[in-house]
């Protein structure tokens, strides 16, 4: 039975989201298999479905499987995808820039699945949300919804500031936005917590020195490292805690 759910960053335009599925390992039609999305209804069941964030439509395309489908290139290079909208519905078009909250398309039934039989079925009505990183690997989509993680891009001048509770390190840190994920808390690491970060690309820590961010990574939890210049080894600071427990909006 679909239960609600509550959301940051919504993909129905009415904002009330019933999860039917969730993303992971499931028994349906007769068989076990890999569910790489998030199956929603709203709150009359079907509603419009909107964009959960800025960015590039990539894709507006049939397969029996997904139904009309639209994908999204968000600004972290993620994929987003919206599948089985109803066919003429589709309000946007390959190449165009879309905001948070721009409608896509109506929901529908488009699409099959094959039971444990062989025997197709047609969907029914809802919108299955995927999420796609960027070595094309799915993921799970809830943290996005709830705004535990971001599609956010990170440049210099866009920072938030470390509670000074943790503080989050890591020498492996690549551009390939690959990285062995380590927690540790400040008082048993000795490189000093960020206090805040300004808008000039340099971090502050807690023993008054100022270092300056030259690269930002990704790793494979979300997380957001800056790359602090060094006379020696460069060192890697999580500026962004995808949990959302250890940082605050500066």
């Amino acid at each position: 039975m679909a239960k609600k759910v509550e959301v940051k960053n919504k993909v129905l335009e009415q904002g009330v989201h019933y999860l039917q599925s969730p993303f992971g390992k499931r028994k349906f039609a007769g068989k076990v298999s890999q569910h790489n999305g998030d199956d929603l209804t709203g709150k009359n069941g079907a509603d419009w479905i909107v964009a959960i964030d800025d960015g590039v439509v990539t894709a507006y395309k049939y397969s029996e499987t997904r139904g009309y489908y639209i994908e999204m290139k968000m600004a972290n290079g993620y994929l987003t995808r919206y599948l089985h909208t109803k066919e003429g519905t589709c309000q946007v078009k390959v190449g165009q820039k879309i905001k948070k909250g721009q409608r896509l398309a109506y929901m529908g039934n488009t699409g099959y699945y094959t039971n444990a039989n062989g025997k197709k079925h047609r969907v029914d009505t809802h919108l299955h949300f995927a999420v796609v990183d960027k070595a094309g690997n799915f993921v799970d989509p809830m943290p996005y919804l709830q705004g535990t993680k971001s599609f956010v891009k990170w440049k210099a001048g866009q920072f938030k500031v470390i509670n000074n509770k943790y503080l989050r390190t890591s020498p492996e840190v690549k551009s390939n936005n690959k990285v062995k994920y380590k927690s540790l808390k400040n008082t048993n690491y000795n490189w000093p917590a960020i206090t805040h970060a300004d808008k000039l690309g340099y971090a502050r820590m807690n023993s008054g020195i100022i270092m300056e961010l030259t690269e930002f990574a990704v790793d494979s939890k979300g997380n957001t490292w800056g790359k602090c210049k060094t006379k020696s080894t460069p060192i890697w600071i999580c500026v962004h805690d995808s949990t959302g427990d250890q940082v605050k909006v500066a």
